[in-house]
């Protein structure tokens, strides 16, 4: 196994969720842009500390870039950040209904553990959608479910568009606003206007809380960050710093005693050459030299085996498919590994043995799902896995 690879391709990946202190929501209706910066200010509350309506229904600009609507809107959107000095980048966008392919259906007879798979074939259905061709979301309303699609490359062409113009475009919904769907508690609205809410502000505002909060799901669920939950990836990666510092600082300390050793061994073989005929001395040599041997195989191993077989445990962590939890990591010998974890659906379960199967520069191992269950009280899939490695 190449340590050296190992190490370049774990210090390549970046394994740190953004937090947010700062967002920003757009609300766009075809008409208008209505703009709101909000800021964390206790950990829960999140207040508004600016808001902006812009105008482009009438704009000449507007009929010229009909085609490339998405970057005038990203434009504007940008130039008003640095009118306001908002120094945020982190955007949640909020479309019109007619961009967007919305739906309210009745699935209360769907199982909850199938109702992602549903809302998904309606959307198709409804969209004529390819399978994967399309990102889809939902949120339940006693019996009703509103569900929203909008094709792949739609979304790229709004995420292109805001990143060409240095923000970066975290979250996209048609979520509606209205007291069943969203919950505003956690908002100080007490510097907001009270046209500028009802015009389509509330919607900006929906959707900067759709970023920041994972209460509801949106078309890009798996790039937003929970300020109020465990930073799991942050958390994943701390600890392999501080391991592989702890690895680091061991090794030091067996390069110091092995070149102490080597200096006590270059003095009493000076020794030998002048007393040759001192047996007792001659011994004493002997066995520094069987020291040095140990102490050189000790630091051979700990740099050949056991660096690499930490990097390796770590590199495990560094491999996240969304909706997948590892639980345990148990190694048995030299050349066994079993993982045991929960996953949301036996999808994302599969999603993440390919993900194992498939990185052969780093692990190259035989993946067997030694057993997989789903848990009653939270239908969630259990599973086993087992890596056996060739060295």
């Amino acid at each position: 196994m190449n340590l050296k690879a190992i190490l370049s391709k774990i210090n390549s990946m970046d394994s740190f969720k953004k937090v947010f202190d700062r967002a920003i929501g757009v609300y766009f209706n075809d008409e208008k842009i209505f703009c709101v910066n909000v800021e964390l200010v206790d950990n829960s509350i999140w207040k508004i500390i600016d808001s902006a309506e812009i105008s482009i229904f009438a704009s000449e600009e507007l009929a010229e870039n009909l085609n490339d609507i998405e970057e005038l809107i990203a434009k504007k959107v940008f130039d008003l950040t640095i009118d306001r000095n908002w120094t945020s980048k982190a955007v949640a966008l909020c479309l019109n209904d007619d961009r967007v392919i919305t739906e309210i259906e009745d699935l209360s007879n769907v199982p909850k553990d199938r109702l992602s798979d549903a809302v998904k074939n309606l959307i198709a259905a409804i969209g004529n959608f390819e399978p994967n061709n399309f990102y889809s979301s939902y949120i339940e309303n006693f019996s009703n479910v509103w569900l929203e699609g909008i094709s792949k490359i739609d979304a790229d062409k709004w995420i292109n568009a805001f990143e060409k113009n240095n923000l970066s475009l975290l979250a996209l919904t048609a979520m509606p606003v209205n007291n069943e769907f969203v919950d505003v508690k956690k908002i100080d609205l007490t510097n907001a206007d009270k046209n500028f809410l009802e015009r389509g502000g509330m919607k900006a505002i929906f959707t900067v809380k759709s970023l920041i909060y994972q209460t509801t799901p949106n078309f890009f669920i798996d790039k937003t960050k929970d300020l109020n939950g465990w930073n799991f990836s942050k958390i994943a990666a701390l600890i392999g710093i501080f391991t592989i510092s702890i690895l680091l600082c061991v090794t030091a300390f067996d390069c110091w005693t092995y070149y102490q050793a080597k200096s006590k061994y270059d003095i009493e073989l000076e020794a030998l050459k002048k007393y040759e005929k001192d047996i007792r001395l001659r011994k004493v040599i002997e066995n520094d030299q069987a020291e040095l041997k140990n102490k050189q195989q000790i630091l051979s191993t700990l740099t050949e085996n056991k660096l690499a077989w930490r990097s390796l445990l770590i590199h495990l962590g560094t491999i996240k498919t969304q909706g997948v939890w590892l639980r345990e990591i148990h190694t048995f010998d030299d050349k066994n590994i079993e993982i045991k974890g929960e996953a949301v659906n036996y999808e994302k379960m599969s999603a993440f043995v390919t993900s194992l199967e498939n990185d052969t520069e780093i692990l190259n191992s035989s993946v067997e799902l030694k057993n997989s269950t789903t848990k009653n009280d939270s239908n969630l899939v259990q599973f086993e896995i087992m890596l056996s490695f060739t060295r």
